[in-house]
C-alpha cells in the first residue's frame, strides 16, 4: 500500500475508501462520490464511484486546474478505471488491469455545454505546426486542448485519441505511472499519434522534466494566455462582420 498517496488524497479532501482488493492493484481506492477536486466524474447521467489505484486518483487531483482552464470543465464522462483485461490482440495486460488508466468519453462545461469525443473531436488537428492545430468548432478545440495540455503536464504515461487507432474513435485512453516506474518521459510526447511524431510541435517538446505542481501551473498559465488571444481574435472577427453588414 502507498500510504503516502492515501495521505495526500486525505489532505486534498478527496472522499475515498480503501479497497476492495483486486488482482493487479497495489493501492486500490474507491472514490465514493465520484468527485476529485472540483471535477465530478460521471458514468452516463450518474455520479461515478470509480475504483482505481491511488496514484491515478492523485494524478487526476493534481491536474484538475488544467481541466478548469479549458472552458471550465466541471464534469468528465468516463468508463471503467479498473478492469482486469489484456490489450486487444495482445498478451500484454492493459493499464486498466492495475487501476492505472481511465477512458474519457466527454466533458461538460460551466456553461452547460457537453462535448463528446465521438461527436465533437476532429481528427488530424495535430498535423499542424502546434499540437492544437486549427479546430473548426468549439467542442473540437476544447477536447484537443485537453489532450495537448494533459500531455504537457507530464503526469501521464500514455494518451491515446481517435488519431491513435480505430479502437479509440470515441474516447481518450489515459494511463498513469505505476509504483517504481520512472516518470522521465521516453519520448517527447505521450500522445500516441504516429502520424504526428515528426511535426515541429513534437520536436520542440523536451523529454526532460517531471510531473509537478509547478509544471501544471505553467500549462495553465499558457492556456489562459492562449484563451485571451483567442477571445480577442474572435471579438475582432465579430466587429468586422458587423461593419460588413452595415
Amino acid at each position: 500500500m502507498d500510504q503516502w498517496c492515501l495521505h495526500e488524497l486525505k489532505i486534498a479532501k478527496v472522499q475515498y475508501k480503501i479497497g476492495p482488493k483486486k488482482k493487479g492493484m497495489v493501492t486500490p481506492v474507491r472514490i465514493t462520490n465520484g468527485k476529485i477536486g472540483p471535477i465530478q466524474y460521471k458514468n452516463g447521467s450518474k455520479n461515478a464511484r470509480p475504483l482505481m489505484d491511488c496514484r491515478t486518483a492523485l494524478a487526476l487531483y493534481r491536474i484538475y486546474p488544467i481541466l478548469r482552464a479549458n472552458g471550465g470543465v466541471k464534469e468528465v464522462y468516463v468508463g471503467k478505471f479498473y478492469s482486469y483485461r489484456y490489450v486487444k490482440n495482445s498478451s500484454r495486460l492493459s493499464r486498466h488491469a492495475s487501476g492505472h488508466a481511465l477512458d474519457i468519453y466527454g466533458v461538460k462545461l460551466d456553461d452547460g455545454k457537453k462535448y463528446t469525443v465521438k461527436n465533437d473531436y476532429e481528427k488530424g488537428l495535430g498535423s499542424g505546426r502546434i499540437c492544437l492545430g486549427k479546430p473548426q468548432t468549439r467542442g473540437a478545440r476544447i477536447l484537443r486542448q485537453l489532450a495537448c495540455d494533459m500531455d504537457w503536464s507530464h503526469y501521464f504515461r500514455n494518451i491515446l485519441t481517435p488519431d491513435s487507432d480505430r479502437e479509440h474513435l470515441n474516447h481518450f485512453h489515459i494511463s498513469t505511472y505505476r509504483r517504481g516506474e520512472a516518470k522521465k518521459r521516453k519520448y517527447r510526447t505521450v500522445l500516441l499519434e504516429p502520424a504526428h511524431y515528426h511535426k515541429k510541435w513534437v520536436r520542440r517538446h523536451s523529454r526532460k522534466g517531471y510531473p509537478g505542481i509547478k509544471r501544471v501551473w505553467m500549462v495553465v498559465k499558457a492556456r489562459r494566455s492562449a484563451n485571451r488571444r483567442l477571445i480577442r481574435r474572435l471579438n475582432r472577427q465579430k466587429r468586422r462582420r458587423k461593419r460588413k453588414k452595415k
